[in-house]
């Protein structure tokens, strides 16, 4: 486990860290994560990830995932897949919590403070990797592979984590004194800042000082500093300001900081027809703050969705005139609003263009590129741990048709909750997608539906006692599944945090039981109604798994009543669920006529 944190995170409220799995669905209409590899519009999630990991590096083209259930498809039982509802690769998900979006890729990501320390994570020899599969003496290689219905391209990072250093081994050493250095010299920069977000007296100041804070990812470090700033402006209030960027910019803060403030304080910047006044056509930079905000409204606030339309028209016909840097900044807010923007992504990208802003504050650039480094160094030692799991449980030589794409998944996780004090979390959520991946692949791809039928039946008992009497790729898959479970449960243990897993059990269980309903109703060729539907696919998406997974390898205190809460498919997980099926069927079934 990755032992290195060097700072406690903020707190997010549980309702918040699950806002973060709901938001973001889908943000571009175009979004699609089943396009062929051939077209270069749907290719650019090998270069997002590279951005977070290598940022350094020229980019690369990751190969992605091909439409899986297609018309026509058909299994190695030879049935026709005809079953249109479950569309969902879970390995595509990332797109629900991700914009991949191919004009990303123009930004310059070059710019670095260190061009050597594009990788900072201790190097593991191949020895130490080999020892550390063997340890689980689980090895044991499928007889006879049935050709499985898809065909997925294998993972571009095979052991890239294990093999690769960033510098030469006898230099090691001078790395991590690098590394110690780095951690000085934030926490000096974080007192200077800290004091500086008490003592800004000026309104629009401390608003813009708290907005680049966010908009460079490191706000977790100010948490309570920026929670007080927000709180004694909303208390002592700024209505009376005239300026709509500032009226703007303070609405989306406090809003998205939970706030209550109406949206009616818009209402004097509209003329007697109840449209913007004229004059505003001009101002882009109170545009882009009233777009951004815009997108923080609730169905029944009509002068928000008015602004938005608004905004966005006089937006794009301003571009051609703006600075360069500014407009870079507004082509990508056009093309996603930064609410539905991943932070971790967002923050490395904005790095290069914060650092060409004539009013940016150099003290903050600093400092967010030294945490930006030291926590890719910790996200680059989870995706090594991950690594030498994935090995050790052999799962590539015993489950060939399935999915590898262990680094996507946890980018993914990091989209969710990126903080060094989530690491934990992070990599117990990650292994359980992998898990959760190949389970799908196993009743989608590959399994008869007699296997499929024992292999619920033995999920949903939870006991190895018979496993002899599955294939030999289930039998592979299930003791890799209740291991990886105990191993979890034991170290909860230590906490006394072990009934979190009974949770997690309970939505596996959950999880496999609408696999296998998905897989019969193709298997008989049944078309369900709405109802029937839903009430499967909402699962089989496998959030409600995902949240109750996302929770337990916290350090945080959760009690008991939080698990039962999230696993009791509240309206949150529900509205989370329904967005990602729907859309997904929807690309789904247009990619079947590409």
């Amino acid at each position: 486990m990755v032992s290195e944190r060097y700072n406690s995170c903020g707190k997010r409220s549980l309702v918040q860290k699950a806002s973060l799995m709901a938001r973001s669905q889908f943000p571009h209409p175009l979004t699609n994560p089943f396009r062929s590899t051939l077209d270069p519009r749907w290719t650019a999630r090998y270069s997002q990830i590279n951005i977070l990991l290598q940022p350094c590096v020229r980019q690369g083209r990751y190969s992605g995932n091909r439409g899986r259930r297609g018309r026509g498809s058909r299994n190695s039982a030879g049935r026709g897949n005809t079953n249109p509802y479950r569309n969902v690769a879970i390995n595509s998900h990332l797109l629900v919590v991700f914009d991949f979006n191919e004009h990303r890729m123009s930004l310059p990501f070059t710019r670095c403070i260190f061009p050597d320390f594009t990788v900072s994570f201790t190097a593991f020899s191949e020895k130490v990797a080999m020892t550390y599969a063997e340890s689980s003496n689980i090895h044991s290689p499928v007889d006879a592979v049935r050709q499985p219905a898809g065909v997925f391209s294998p993972s571009v990072w095979g052991d890239y984590f294990i093999t690769h250093t960033p510098m030469p081994s006898s230099e090691i050493s001078k790395l991590n004194i690098l590394k110690e250095k780095i951690k000085k010299r934030i926490d000096e920069l974080k007192d200077v800042i800290k004091k500086q977000l008490r003592d800004a007296s000026d309104l629009l100041q401390s608003l813009e000082m708290i907005d680049a804070i966010q908009h460079l990812g490191v706000a977790y470090h100010f948490e309570f500093e920026i929670n007080d700033a927000l709180k004694k402006i909303h208390r002592d209030g700024y209505e009376e300001s005239k300026d709509l960027h500032t009226i703007a910019l303070g609405f989306r803060l406090l809003r998205q900081q939970r706030f209550p403030i109406s949206a009616d304080i818009f209402n004097k910047f509209m003329d007697k027809e109840g449209d913007f006044k004229e004059s505003l056509k001009h101002d882009a930079k109170a545009l882009l703050s009233l777009y951004e905000a815009a997108h923080l409204g609730t169905p029944n606030e009509k002068i928000l969705e008015n602004a938005a339309k608004f905004t966005r028209t006089y937006l794009k016909l301003l571009l051609g005139t703006m600075d360069p840097n500014f407009a870079t900044i507004t082509s990508r807010s056009l093309e996603t609003p930064r609410f539905r923007r991943t932070e971790r992504l967002e923050a490395r990208e904005y790095l290069s263009i914060y650092a060409e802003e004539k009013t940016r504050s150099e003290l903050l650039l600093e400092f967010a590129k030294l945490d930006y480094h030291l926590v890719q160094s910790i996200h680059l030692e989870e995706l090594l741990h991950i690594t030498l799991w994935k090995n050790s449980m052999a799962l590539s030589e015993n489950l060939p048709f399935a999915r590898d794409r262990f680094v996507e998944l946890h980018f993914w996780m990091i989209g969710a909750y990126f903080e060094p004090c989530y690491s934990r979390a992070r990599i117990m959520t990650t292994k359980l997608l992998i898990l959760t991946s190949i389970l799908d692949d196993i009743y989608d791809q590959y399994g008869t539906l007699e296997e499929l039928e024992l292999l619920t039946e033995k999920i949903e008992r939870w006991e190895l006692e018979g496993v002899d009497q599955l294939p030999k790729y289930l039998q592979h898959f299930c003791i890799v599944l209740y291991k990886t479970f105990n191993d979890l449960e034991d170290e909860l243990s230590f906490e006394q945090n072990s009934f979190r897993m009974q949770f997690l059990k309970k939505e596996m269980k959950k999880l496999a039981h609408a696999y296998f309903d998905e897989t019969r109703w193709g298997n008989q060729h049944y078309i369900p109604s709405m109802q029937e539907h839903l009430r499967i696919s909402l699962l089989s998406c496998a959030y409600p798994m995902l949240f109750c997974a996302t929770f337990v390898g916290m350090y945080e205190v959760i009690p008991s009543n939080a698990f039962e809460w999230v696993t009791e498919f509240p309206e949150i997980v529900k509205a989370s669920c329904f967005i990602c099926r729907v859309m997904n069927d929807i690309t789904s079934d247009e990619v079947s006529f590409i």
